[in-house]
């Protein structure tokens, strides 16, 4: 059956976000929409979870992300990346590069392909993803990595943090101003075994929910639900 905003919008609204539960998309017509030759890649540190997203929130520019790394004096430091098709960067911004835009587009090959080569994209990779309210979300993130060290992640590990803007995806339950907290975990040797990161994304959608967040459930966690 073929669905879209106008035909049979009550299938279109289920498929979307509905992880196979009301049908599987063998096929989809995307509009395409124009894009420069090269694109501005600026990062911008940041202080704490609470400034990231007001970085995320006041930046304009056409994809903004951020991401929690391990300093080197422990704890974590905070980074948001944005991107901008024409402009002067973001305030704050430390490091800007130009590049084409197929290669931001495909930015994710040399990180694959290193990953493969060093055995990671192999191993167990034990992800808790949630969604929560923006009003929370840098209590709920600050709590959740002080109770991580590096080990917790693993060594190819990446803690994402990304206010969204949703629209309207009825079968995507997400609670008001949605903050996606992504521990994407990987079981890398001598780090925490793929258990311990199990119980650890119990205990993040424990805290998510306790604050009025909600599981993305494409992540790694039995809860009974």
């Amino acid at each position: 059956m073929e669905c879209s905003p106008a035909v049979r919008p009550e299938l279109f609204d289920a498929v979307r976000a509905g992880l196979g539960r009301h049908g599987v998309i063998t096929r989809a017509t995307l509009r395409l929409v124009p894009v420069p030759e090269r694109v501005l890649s600026c990062t911008i540190p940041c202080r704490d979870a609470a400034d990231l997203l007001r970085v995320q929130r006041e930046t304009r520019a056409e994809h903004v992300s951020g991401q929690a790394r391990p300093a080197e004096d422990g704890g974590w430091r905070y980074e948001a990346k944005a991107v901008l098709h024409d402009g002067a960067p973001p305030p704050g911004t430390v490091e800007a590069e130009e590049l084409p835009y197929l290669d931001f587009a495909d930015r994710l090959r040399p990180d694959v392909t290193e990953l493969v080569a060093l055995g990671e994209w192999a191993r167990p990779h034990p992800w808790g993803m949630v969604f929560l309210p923006g009003d929370r979300a840098a209590a709920v993130i600050e709590t959740e990595l002080a109770a991580t060290d590096p080990a917790g992640i693993g060594r190819s590990g990446v803690v994402l943090i990304k206010a969204l803007r949703t629209g309207r995806v009825p079968g995507l339950a997400v609670p008001p101003d949605p903050v996606l907290l992504g521990m994407l975990r990987t079981a890398s040797p001598g780090c925490a075994p793929a258990a311990a990161m199990l119980a650890a994304n119990r205990a993040l959608l424990a805290r998510a929910r306790a604050a009025g967040g909600t599981r993305y459930p494409v992540d790694s966690v039995d809860d009974g639900t």
